[in-house]
């Protein structure tokens, strides 16, 4: 039972060895994280793009991208949401609209 198990992750390495991670998540990630400071709204618009972006190449051609790739879109997506929500938050809160 071991041994299958072992030679199921070997497997496994092997077959996602050819799978690359999708370049839009990375970038969904890294944009929702710089919309915190250097790039407040744009950063997490750029996030929420590329994320939804992402989610469609990857719902596309699963086979083709790593697993971790929907992960990083998700976190992006998300991140980007909170960043947008605070940012409208904060001019209600300073303009009283």
């Amino acid at each position: 039972n071991n041994k299958d198990k072992k030679l199921f992750k070997i497997a496994k390495k092997i077959i996602d060895k050819d799978k690359k991670t999708n370049p839009f998540s990375i970038a969904s990630l890294v944009f929702s994280i710089l919309g915190f400071y250097p790039l407040i709204i744009l950063g997490s618009i750029l996030g929420l793009i590329f994320g939804a972006i992402a989610k469609n190449q990857i719902n596309k051609d699963s086979n083709k991208y790593k697993q971790n790739s929907k992960g990083l879109a998700i976190a992006g997506v998300t991140i980007s949401a909170v960043g947008l929500i605070l940012i409208a938050l904060l001019i209600w809160a300073l303009t009283g609209l």
